[in-house]
């Protein structure tokens, strides 16, 4: 599989920034094209050594280029009567190789599909690397320029282990167990300029006496889990049960500090109970607990200076977040239309976000931290619905409030409100034996709070038409992205001493072509025991005769 993408992406930011005895009001307008491309393939090959036995083995392989420029222009004008105006352009080279190896086995029961043990075992492993160069210049009062480079070497190890096993039961019930680890290793090394101090002069964050500096960042994390889940039917009532335990071993490492180890067992309970009090009408009550652990670059240290009023970097120390869920659902079914209505509950705790703080000198360093809790709760309506024989269609919606609490964090504060969403999807075949087929769906997302601002929310729409020839073997499909070039992102933030409205947009309004063509007729050498080899369907590949 190989893929080039050449694309745009542009913003603007207005910052009003209060220093200890003035203020002043900088415009940004960034733009910037980046050229990526990348190679893929896979290799596989089955064994069926019986036919409810199947050993399975794979290796996947990728690389990747990309040079990305960009201009950053930054006017000020202070209410002394200053006026900045600087330019900083940027250059960026990376690429990059990783590998996947899978092995797999599977066998069934009782000749049963839904009857079988599998197991899994698979190890990828990644090198990156990217040169940044960065030029500013100041034009407004006096033309001064001053330049900057970091360089960056990742390297990505993981490697997991897996076995499942599946037995149906009587009243359409199952019973699953399982266990898994997963092992997560990352090394990476920074280079950069480093100065001694930095003055600020005409608009110009000058470095003096400027050294090549650097360090190392690893990051391991292990993941072990043992999992059961159990669901059966009695007359109208229904249960779905599952219990996860998981202990995580956590360790972070920077050069020159003490290391961060945050080691941790949980415990993840479900549970659904369900209720069919007629032949359309059911009712539907359920209990889950979830993490969500903090990843890549959250988690690293590096500082993106590229826009040097708006630093970023991540956080070592990050702990995971937890969510309790709860849902009280009734759904009306009837065929293949059905409305559900469901109010639900979520409470996160230590949930993760992004933070700024701002210097004395109006520059803002933006990174991750974990706040008190959020609190979402709301009404969601899905509806499904045919259109025609050929046709489906699905629309959903929720409206919600939401609550922040932000602890002892400073230079944020606890705030509430509401927000909505909305998403549809429809297509339908056509013409003659339905060679055609048209495609739309989209998304609107709502406004919301945060603790130090607001989201805009973002809306888009994506089309796409089909067409089959030569008895369906081969497929055109036409895919408009973004149609009305509407998705983008935007968000204010207003702490202490700074106010900050910021647009991002990328380019996504694209026009795919697709074009498949399968040559020969497959027709299967024995029948296969069930379905995927494995979770996501890596490393499987049908057997076939030409």
């Amino acid at each position: 599989n190989w893929n080039q993408r050449d694309q745009f992406h542009k913003s603007d930011t207005f910052r009003a920034f209060n220093a200890s005895d003035s203020t002043s009001s900088l415009t940004q307008i960034n733009n910037g094209n980046r050229l990526r491309e990348s190679l893929s393939g896979k290799i596989g090959v089955e064994w069926y050594p019986t036919p409810s036995e199947v050993f399975s083995s794979s290796v996947n392989f990728s690389r990747s280029t990309s040079a990305r420029e960009g201009t950053l222009s930054n006017n000020e004008v202070w209410d002394t009567g200053q006026v900045f105006s600087t330019t900083r352009t940027e250059l960026d080279d990376s690429r990059g190789n990783g590998t996947d190896i899978d092995f797999s086995y599977r066998k069934e029961f009782e000749n049963n599909p839904s009857h079988f043990l599998r197991a899994m075992v698979r190890h990828s492993n990644s090198i990156s690397e990217s040169e940044n160069f960065i030029l500013e210049a100041l034009s407004v009062p006096n033309p001064v320029s001053i330049a900057d480079t970091n360089i960056q070497n990742k390297g990505r190890t993981r490697t997991v282990v897996q076995i499942d096993f599946e037995k149906p039961l009587p009243n359409e019930g199952k019973w699953e167990w399982g266990i898994k680890s997963n092992i997560n290793h990352s090394a990476d090394a920074y280079v950069y300029l480093s100065p001694d101090s930095s003055v600020w002069e005409n608009g110009l964050y000058v470095p003096i006496n400027a050294q090549k500096g650097g360090y190392d960042f690893r990051y391991r994390e292990q993941i072990h889990a043992l999992y059961s889940t159990f669901g059966r039917k009695w007359g109208v009532w229904g249960i779905q049960s599952g219990l996860r335990f998981e202990q995580v071993f956590n360790r972070a490492t920077v050069t020159g500090e003490n290391p961060f180890e945050n080691d941790y067992f949980s415990i993840y309970p479900s549970l659904s109970i369900s209720k069919q009090r007629s032949d359309v009408i059911s009712w539907i009550g359920s209990y889950s607990r979830q993490v969500n652990r903090p990843r890549g670059r959250q988690v690293s240290p590096f500082i993106d200076d590229r826009d040097n009023r708006n630093i970023r970097t991540g956080n070592p120390e990050l702990r995971p977040e937890y969510t309790h869920s709860m849902e009280f659902a009734h759904q009306w079914s009837k065929g293949r239309k059905s409305i559900t209505t469901a109010l639900f509950i979520k409470y996160t705790h230590d949930i993760i976000r992004r933070f700024s703080t701002v210097d004395s000198a109006g520059i803002s360093t933006s990174s991750y931290l974990n706040l008190d809790a959020r609190r979402d709760e709301g009404i969601e309506v899905v509806a499904m619905s045919t259109l025609g024989r050929n046709g489906s269609f699905r629309l959903s919606g929720s409206v919600y409030h939401l609550a922040n609490t932000v602890g002892s964090v400073e230079n944020a504060s606890d705030n509430e409100g509401w927000s909505y969403s909305a998403n549809f999807f429809a297509n339908k075949s056509f013409g003659t034996e339905g060679l055609w087929k048209w495609q739309v769906n989209g998304t609107h997302k709502g406004p919301s709070i945060t603790a130090q601002g607001q989201f805009d929310g973002f809306t888009f729409v994506d089309a796409s038409v089909q067409r089959k020839f030569l008895d369906g073997n081969l497929i055109l499909t036409l895919k408009i992205a973004d149609v009305f070039n509407s998705r983008q992102w935007s968000y204010r933030s207003d702490i202490p001493n700074l106010f900050k409205e910021t647009r991002h947009k990328r380019e996504s309004q694209n026009l795919f072509l697709t074009i498949s063509w399968n040559i020969g007729k497959l027709e299967p050498m024995r029948k296969r025991p069930g379905r995927s080899m494995n979770p996501g369907g890596s490393g499987e590949l049908d057997s076939i005769e030409f």
